[in-house]
């Protein structure tokens, strides 16, 4: 079996060439040579974790048999996200592709189903997959007050959606009713620290059901909602008066509002269609509720909204509880306040928000803003300046088998995910730092070190935040910022503007225990600060591209004069104390930093820029400001076994060059 040997060459190499110029800017020649050289992948065999649900943990091995993949998927996945439109196209595309390509790598073939002759009929088939046939002549009888030229629209959508809670409803009635209590009480888990029971039950409630049906039954519902939502633009009126209508059926009320400012109060509908008007949404809407309404659709098309669950505590806003909860709206200045499980939320199905356009207001404590456990959660922010704000696991959080997206296409964006410890959460704290949160938050794929009754943990998922452009905020706590955790992989994509990340410890494309993470910022004059905050110790480092025991770690800001501060652990650091020979022996353990243009500030701190055997620092090129006296023995490497190279000329490193040219970036 190949050692990973070649690095302590590199090291030396590097230590004879500090002081010529010309001959450091070999740097990625080292890169490549050390590469070639390496049996990662063998390496690895037999000595990783057990690890049962895992999602993603095929593609957390392949990308350590080549740690040069490590740009691969963000950048696909980045790229894909472009086909998502105002008018929801492309939605059901990109989260089918990203479920086959990197996720759970299966066909998921949507289920069949007949094409309705008539809105009858279609009524018909939701009645009976239901299993009842109480109410089905009054349902009859209360459609006829459709429009004409709306009906075959929404008769196919009930035939998809029909088939869609047959396949939820046949695996939810297999769960006790305790299960699903503790179902219900499952928002979060720390990785690290919590109470084991919830994450045993999630995984006992995720293998009752035919994983490839309930993928595909959510992937057939987004799709005929997302072309519900394009033929209702096309409608110029719901029913035959404009009247508001409710249409009773077991599976739950389908409601078509007014074009007033309607308000609804915990509707909990099968499918709510509101045309026009400031309305308002308060509690359990557009969210699954397993046994009884596996299946919610929220469709608004017009108006400055508000979306309130708050005081509730429910799951909303596009939750997927043992089944799917989609919300669709086209228009406005919208805000979306929820306490937990809510804002594209998955706990054993698929949670959807789509947000088309306006200056929109995100706000929830935990689990939201595209969360999920056991399934896919998705929110797409298309247009306008928006801001989100959580306590924790949020803004693209996976944990166990799930896949976790945010995209945000433009605008000006705010990302916040709280710096210290509420009232009612101490349980998220970081025990090296008390005061601070433990967020798992923006681009966060973690799994759970220890399950009761299972010695190895489960594997985390895959998480992402895109955002497409603008001048962006991003502020965090811990464990945060593209973080990979317990064989997740998680990561964050900045395309363009002058962005500002901000957090505090374990960020910034940060690893700990068997998982990978990225940083990928293309474009703009960046500001990446990990520092201390408020004069609370919460921590300053292990970030920008870092990684503790085992793992792989990229971060790359490509164009413009960026200004970095971190304190320690930092920017390119490879390292695991577990090994008592020190960072020239350990293994399997790869840090990337690399910048590519741009006159760049750096500070001082301790162990960093490629410190640690499989640590790599790369400044390509431009006039950069490293602080007098920093680097002492860093810089010659002679203790850590990384390698720095700092160079104005040369182009990128090559296994970004192939991934930029690839995607088009």
């Amino acid at each position: 079996m190949k050692r990973f040997l070649c690095l302590l060459c590199a090291a030396s190499l590097i230590i004879s060439m500090a002081a010529c110029s010309p001959a450091v800017k070999k740097g990625p020649e080292i890169l490549s040579k050390a590469l070639e050289l390496t049996d990662f992948g063998e390496s690895l065999e037999g000595q990783t974790l057990t690890t049962l649900g895992a999602g993603v943990f095929a593609d957390y091995r392949l990308v350590h048999s080549d740690p040069t993949k490590v740009a691969d998927m963000p950048l696909d996945l980045t790229a894909q996200s472009r086909i998502i439109g105002n008018d929801t196209g492309g939605l059901a595309e990109f989260v089918r592709g990203a479920v086959k390509t990197h996720g759970f790598k299966k066909e998921f073939e949507t289920p069949d189903y007949e094409k309705p002759s008539t809105l009858e009929s279609a009524l018909e088939t939701l009645f009976a997959a239901t299993g009842a046939s109480d109410g089905l002549e009054e349902a009859l009888s209360a459609a006829n007050g459709i429009a004409d030229a709306f009906k075959p629209a929404l008769a196919e959508y009930l035939s998809s959606a029909a088939k869609a809670y047959a396949v939820y409803r046949e695996y939810a009635l297999k769960v006790s009713d305790a299960e699903y209590k503790a179902l219900q009480d499952y928002y979060y888990c720390v990785p690290a620290t919590s109470d084991p029971a919830p994450m045993a039950t999630a995984y006992n409630v995720a293998g009752m059901t035919n994983e490839e049906r309930f993928i595909a039954a959510g992937m057939l519902l987004t799709d005929a909602a997302s072309k519900l939502v394009v033929s209702l633009k096309k409608t110029s009126k719901l029913t035959s008066d404009g009247a508001a209508l409710i249409i009773d059926t077991p599976a739950g009320k389908i409601i078509l509002g007014s074009e007033n400012d309607d308000v609804y109060d915990s509707p909990k509908a099968f499918l709510l269609i509101d045309i026009a008007g400031n309305d308002v949404y308060n509690g359990s809407a557009a969210a699954s509720m397993a046994k009884t309404k596996p299946v919610s659709v929220l469709i608004d098309l017009e108006g400055d909204d508000i979306y309130d669950s708050e005081e509730e505590k429910a799951p909303a806003q596009g939750a997927g509880i043992l089944g799917a909860g989609l919300l669709f709206d086209m228009a406005g200045n919208d805000v979306y306040k929820a306490e937990r499980a809510s804002q594209g939320f998955a706990l054993v199905g698929t949670g959807i928000l789509f947000d088309a356009a306006g200056n929109d207001s995100y706000s929830s404590k935990v689990s939201s803003q595209s969360c999920g456990y056991y399934g896919i959660s998705v929110l797409a922010d298309i247009e306008g300046n928006d801001s989100y704000y959580a306590y924790a696991f949020a803004q693209a959080s996976a944990g166990n088998r799930a896949m976790s997206f945010l995209v945000d296409k433009s605008g000006n964006d705010r990302y916040f995910v709280e710096t210290f410890v509420k009232e009612g959460y101490k349980g998220l704290r970081y025990d090296l730092y008390p005061h601070a949160n433990g967020n798992w938050s923006q681009g966060c794929g973690a799994g759970n070190r220890s399950v009761s009754t299972r010695e190895n943990g489960l594997a985390g998922g895959i998480a992402g935040l895109i955002d497409l452009g603008g001048d962006d905020d991003y502020h965090g706590g811990i464990w945060t910022q593209g973080l990979g955790y317990w064989s997740g992989f998680g990561f964050l994509a900045d395309i363009g503007g002058n962005d500002v990340y901000n957090s505090h410890y374990y960020s910034h494309a940060s690893v700990a225990h068997f998982a990978a993470a990225a940083l990928i910022d293309i474009g703009g004059d960046d500001r990446h600060l990990v520092r201390v905050e408020d004069d609370y110790p919460l921590g300053e480092g292990a970030a920008l591209s870092f990684v503790w025991d085992r793992g792989v770690a990229l971060l790359v800001d490509d164009g413009g004069n960026d200004k970095y501060d971190a304190t320690r652990y930092s920017m390119a650091t490879a390292w695991s104390e577990y090994d008592s020979k020190g960072p020239l022996k350990q293994d399997q353990i790869f840090a990337f930093f690399i910048e590519t243009e741009g006159n760049d500030a750096y500070p001082a701190t301790d162990k960093d820029h490629g410190w640690g055997r499989g640590a790599f620092f790369f400044d390509l090129q431009g006039e950069d400001k490293y602080r007098d006296n920093q680097f002492g023995d860093s810089l010659m490497l002679e203790n850590s076994g990384g390698v720095f190279y700092d160079g104005d000329e040369g182009g990128y490193v090559g296994f970004y060059t192939a991934a930029k040219e690839t995607y088009g970036f």
